[in-house]
């Protein structure tokens, strides 16, 4: 028998053996996804996120901690991903590095966390190893470290696994305050993103393999760490979690109404069809890493009904073998169990948004899969040194092929153009891909490109895209000098959606341009009411009142738009924007010690805002402070170097 000391030694070991492999999983991880932190924020979510989101641009704050716990922005109620959003907001500004750099560190110390649990529930070190390499490592988890706005993805795992650490110590000895723990952490997971919810099954699965504390399950290796107890003490065990994870559920579905797509040309039996497509499509990517991009469409009614045959034949026969083998591999029943559980609350039964599967949706399922893997693999080679001699072959190559993919995929988020000039490669009938790239051409100025994707587009997307199709095609007919064709495109826009605010905003800014203006204010009055009836009806709304603010002024009503400027100000205190065009309003109407007070904070919340340097630089100029102006403008110059404008007013001032 080993004496005190010979343990304590080999315990010491041992965490050296464990701080060595964190250490290379963490290393590993940040030199294969480095180049994550040269990306740009995309136009998928990021805006609504964080790049044009200035409750989250304005950083920590009272007012940034009470739209965490009160938002449902983006139909969606997670206040851990906004603070954490808005931490890295005060720490990095509107610097897309900073937010890619915080993913990054998330996913590192996410494998580092797999490993050890994996060795806490087993006391298998390599096997450990392998699957949290597999999981750092594998192309379709690219998208939830390289998507800032899938911050949710790798915060929420990481609370996943510090629940997972606390209920093995909860079971290894029973108490109020352990199972507490358990209880905060799993809150915390919810809080940062509901797919959690399935946690409390999951953590049921666990308790029958590999920590063995059900009574009669007397086929499965015995445990002497873990008290064995009835199946119905391990449910009744399980109900606060249950609770939680209903009320978050509950929350999310009231949260993403206006977000749910029911697809009621869709039946629930093709959704359950396109189910056992989708399993298949992650077993097919789990194993084959290729042809990933940002989204699939949904094949509705062309789906293919001989994928969706060999997705049930290959279901059903995993699941059977997997129950098969229960006793002598419970590992498979446990890995089979964790993958097709955790997917549920995304595999499209309820469908939120109009994909068909997505990569972030893997990332947490793979960790039963991984599991399962990784100890058959061992199973099958580990008992004769050929099959060790070949399975210490092939675990190095296939990390490094999987790393190889992954460093590729990389490089596809670097910005919106080869995102989506990506996708559209892979898939030339993505109308959701042609939208978004029309933007990103839009935005270049390359007209005849963007109109040629959004009639690409619109030919191959559902209604919900053709008013703001349409307005993007007026927009860039105008940009091609073509006014009376961009007016037109602008009025289908609104006979599709008469609400559809940027079409109201571009119509108006025609008419006026071309000297229509009772119809003009005709437009804009419609454009008005929608926000007056939105701030009515969410007195609470500041982006509603920064819009009724912003028409007010246009209209010419100057008082009435101060009074929402100030509103949205007093909602959102740290918004650049709102404090900058307050600034003009009080400009306007003489109130000069007060513009110039608003023009600096905006200046101070966000110091890249052209707007609010040119303004103060005007505000100074009227005042005959011609240094103060010289310094605006030359800020203007610093930001953006070739502003024509600027250079002009900058060299029409006196000479120092």
């Amino acid at each position: 028998m080993p004496s005190v000391n010979e343990r304590t030694n080999s315990m010491h070991a041992s965490w050296k053996k464990k701080a060595v492999i964190c250490l290379a999983l963490v290393v590993g991880t940040i030199a294969v996804y480095g180049a994550v932190v040269n990306c740009d924020f995309v136009s998928l979510d990021d805006p609504d996120y964080v790049s044009r989101n200035q409750q989250v641009l304005g950083g920590l704050s009272w007012s940034g901690w009470r739209y965490a716990w009160t938002s449902w922005h983006c139909s969606n109620w997670h206040p851990l991903t906004w603070l954490s959003l808005e931490l890295d907001s005060s720490l990095w500004g509107q610097k897309p590095a900073g937010y890619h750099a915080t993913n990054l560190l998330l996913h590192a110390v996410n494998a580092a966390l797999l490993f050890l649990v994996c060795c806490q529930l087993t006391n298998r070190m390599v096997a450990s190893a392998c699957v949290a390499a597999f999981f750092a490592l594998h192309p379709l988890h690219v998208e939830s470290v390289a998507w800032i706005a899938e911050r949710k993805d790798v915060l929420s795992t990481f609370f996943l696994l510090l629940t997972v650490v606390a209920y093995v110590r909860y079971a290894a000895g029973p108490s109020w305050s352990r199972y507490l723990l358990v209880l905060v952490l799993f809150a915390f997971g919810l809080l940062a993103k509901p797919m959690l919810v399935t946690l409390p099954i999951l953590l049921l699965l666990l308790d029958g393999w590999p920590l063995a504390r059900v009574q009669w399950n007397s086929g499965m290796t015995a445990s002497t760490r873990f008290p064995r107890l009835s199946i119905r003490w391990l449910l009744i065990e399980k109900v606060p979690l249950l609770m939680l994870a209903l009320a978050d559920g509950l929350t999310t579905i009231a949260a993403q109404f206006g977000a749910v797509k029911l697809m009621d040309d869709v039946t629930f039996g093709t959704r359950v069809a396109n189910m056992f497509h989708a399993y298949l499509w992650y077993l097919q990517k789990t194993f084959v890493p290729t042809s990933l991009t940002i989204f699939y469409p949904h094949p509705e009614r062309d789906l293919s009904w001989t994928v969706v045959g060999i997705g049930i034949v290959v279901f059903g026969a995993v699941s059977a073998w997997v129950v098969w083998r229960r006793k002598s591999s419970p590992h498979l029943l446990f890995g089979w169990a964790w993958f097709v559980i955790s997917l549920l609350p995304v595999i499209g039964l309820i469908q939120v948004g109009s994909q068909a599967y997505a990569d972030r949706y893997a990332y947490i399922p793979h960790i039963g899969l991984f599991i399962a893997i990784v100890w058959e693999l061992n199973a099958w080679f580990a008992a004769t040194t050929v099959g060790r001699v070949l399975l210490g072959l092939f675990v190095p190559v296939a990390l490094i092929a999987s790393g190889w993919l992954t460093y590729l995929q990389i490089g596809y988020w670097k910005n919106n153009d080869t995102l989506w000039t990506h996708a559209i490669e892979l898939n030339p009938n993505n109308g959701f891909a042609h939208a978004h790239l029309a933007d990103v051409r839009l935005a270049e100025g390359r007209h005849e490109q963007a109109i040629f994707h959004i009639e690409q587009g619109l030919r191959l997307k559902r209604s919900g895209y053709v008013a703001n199709a349409y307005c993007n095609w007026g927009r860039s007919l105008l940009a091609l000098d073509r006014p009376a064709e961009a007016e037109q495109k602008f009025l289908v826009a609104l006979q599709v959606d008469p609400n559809h605010e940027a079409s109201l905003d571009e119509l108006a800014k025609l008419l006026r341009s071309q000297g229509r203006h009772a119809e003009a204010a005709r437009v804009s009055g419609r454009h008005a009411a929608i926000f007056a009836k939105k701030a009515e009806q969410q007195p609470e709304n500041a982006a509603a009142h920064f819009r009724l603010g912003f028409l007010q002024a246009q209209q010419g009503n100057l008082r009435q738009a101060l009074v929402h400027f100030e509103k949205a100000v007093q909602l959102e205190p740290r918004s650049a924007e709102a404090r900058n065009n307050l600034a003009l309003v009080q400009m306007q109407l003489g109130l000069r010690k007060e513009a110039k007070a608003n023009f600096l904070m905006a200046i101070e919340f966000n110091p890249d805002l052209l707007m609010a340097h040119f303004g103060l630089a005007n505000l100074f100029e009227s005042e005959k402070d011609f240094a103060g102006a010289r310094h605006q403008y030359a800020e203007v110059l610093r930001i953006k170097p070739d502003d024509v404008k600027a250079k002009q007013r900058l060299d029409r001032l006196p000479n120092p």
